[in-house]
This record gives structure tokens, C-alpha cells and sequence, in this order.
């Protein structure tokens, strides 16, 4: 309300009964959706971010286009949707300035956190899709969502979504579904590469 005025609705993805006790859920902008709303009994309770972040396609009334913030995350100053994307409609995409993990560069996999792990998965099923390449990683910041290129990204790789889905914590061969999705968009020319000065 205060730095995105111009967001039409928000939906708080969370798992049943979780609501925080001073969120007001009858406020007509706000929709509270339950884990259980959006993934299929069979994969739940689950406790990883990964399975649960790759059925956010599913969310019930979602637009075409929605910002994906995740629970760590404020808007602190005004944001418009040029913060997003670009003057030709493709999405920004914000690069960290570490290069994203490789698995023949994970010394110790059985140590390593689950975060590296997905990105190397991530990058190894991109390296087979759109050839062998460094990547950076992305910055931890909110994210335009194209609903329909987001389902498509994850099909493109079925065989990894099913593991990653059914994992019911984050586990070796997962994948995660924001730095696959960014990565994507970028590998066929849907997105584009935020300037240093833009990163900030």
C-alpha cells in the first residue's frame, strides 16, 4: 500500500492454519491461500521452498503477471513496474556478483547447503538445454512472474520437477525454480540483464 500502490492484489502463500495473528484477511486486496489449495495431498506437509515455489502457477485468481516476493522481503522505497521490466516488455533480471555453483565444483556435496546444490542442478539442466555456460547467480530481490513461462520452464525439465516436488525437504537433485526460471527467460531472449547502476 505505501510503495506499490499500484498492485491490484496480494495472495499470502502459507501452510494451514499459519496466519499471522495481526494480519487483517478480510481486507478486500488480500487473499490468504493455503499450501493445501495448491498442492496435491500427496505431496504434503512439505518443508521445502523449492517444491512449494514451483506450484505458484496454481495459485487460484493469480494474474497473468504477478511479483513474487518471498518471506524475507520489504519494499522499502517506491517501486513501479519499470523496476521489472524493460521498455520493450522483458523482464529485468538483477545478477549477483557471485558465479552460481557448478556440480564439478562442489568439493563435498554431502556438506554443501541445499541452496548451491539446486543452483548446480539448475545450472547442469541448463547447461543441457541451451549449452554450457558461467552463470551468475541472481539477486535475492522480488521477481516479475510471467504465470505462463513460469509453468513452462519447470515442464521443461519434467523428470527433476517430480523429484523436486516430492521431496519433502530440500534433497540433492532439486532444483530451484526462481534461478531456472530468470536463467531461462534470459536464455531465450525473454528477459534482460539489469545494468550495474540499476543492481545498485
Amino acid at each position: 500500500q505505501r510503495y506499490a500502490p499500484w498492485v491490484n492484489r496480494v495472495f499470502l502463500l502459507t501452510c494451514r492454519p499459519q496466519i499471522p495473528s495481526w494480519l487483517n484477511s478480510a481486507h478486500p486486496s488480500l487473499t490468504v491461500v493455503h499450501h493445501d489449495e495448491v498442492l496435491d495431498a500427496d505431496l504434503l506437509p512439505t518443508f521445502n521452498s523449492f517444491a512449494i515455489t514451483s506450484h505458484l502457477h496454481r495459485i487460484p485468481g493469480l494474474s497473468p503477471r504477478f511479483i513474487y516476493l518471498e518471506d524475507d522481503m520489504l519494499f522499502l522505497a517506491p517501486v513501479t513496474l519499470d523496476d521489472f521490466v524493460s521498455p520493450e516488455g522483458l523482464l529485468w533480471v538483477f545478477e549477483g556478483k557471485h558465479v552460481a555453483p557448478r556440480s564439478d565444483q562442489i568439493a563435498k556435496p554431502e556438506t554443501a547447503s541445499g541452496w548451491n546444490l539446486a543452483l548446480a542442478q539448475s545450472n547442469q539442466l541448463l547447461d543441457q538445454r541451451y549449452g554450457v555456460l558461467s552463470r551468475r547467480q541472481v539477486n535475492h530481490v522480488p521477481i516479475l512472474v510471467d504465470k505462463a513461462m513460469w509453468a513452462q520452464t519447470l515442464a521443461n525439465f519434467p523428470d527433476t520437477l517430480e523429484s523436486t516436488v516430492r521431496s519433502r525437504f530440500r534433497t540433492p537433485g532439486n532444483f530451484a525454480p526462481e534461478y531456472l526460471y530468470l536463467r531461462s527467460m534470459l536464455a531465450e531472449g525473454k528477459a534482460r540483464l539489469a545494468s550495474p547502476q540499476q543492481t545498485g
